[in-house]
């Protein structure tokens, strides 16, 4: 690549059209790549001297109780996290939870309906008892 003659505007402009087209296509190549690493550079510069810039203000702001504070509540909020971390892990609240309970209803026609009394109440029992029917009939004996 020939070297460019005079900085001024115009000058780059007749030197780059003087370029063969594989040339100018190589050379904007090679002019994006260095845009783009300068870019991430001075990216990477605004980000550090963000966080600089935060860790200033954080310490001017907080004095030592209320930091003192702060990191009791984050220990506290992590501890309780790491605690549902691992309740969930278990994937069970009590060693009964899942386990099969014996039917304390039935429907009175259709001896597969039944419910042992635990969470909502199934359709075919509110439909029942709102057609006038009673509780205790339903109850398995």
């Amino acid at each position: 690549m020939a070297k460019v003659v005079g900085s001024d505007r115009a000058g780059i402009i007749e030197w780059f059209g003087a370029q063969s087209l594989e040339d100018q296509e190589r050379i904007l190549v090679e002019l994006t790549s260095l845009l783009e690493r300068r870019h991430a550079g001075r990216i990477r510069e605004l980000e550090v001297e963000l966080a600089r810039l935060k860790g200033a203000l954080r310490r001017e702001t907080l004095n030592d109780s209320k930091r003192a504070e702060r990191t009791a509540t984050e220990e506290k909020v992590s501890r309780t996290a790491m605690r549902r971390t691992q309740k969930d892990a278990k994937k069970s609240d009590s060693p009964l939870s899942g386990r099969k309970v014996a039917a304390k209803f039935r429907h009175p026609k259709n001896k597969e309906l039944t419910w042992a009394g635990r969470g909502m109440q199934p359709k075919w029992m509110q439909k029942y008892l709102a057609d006038g029917g009673k509780l205790e009939a339903l109850r398995v004996k």
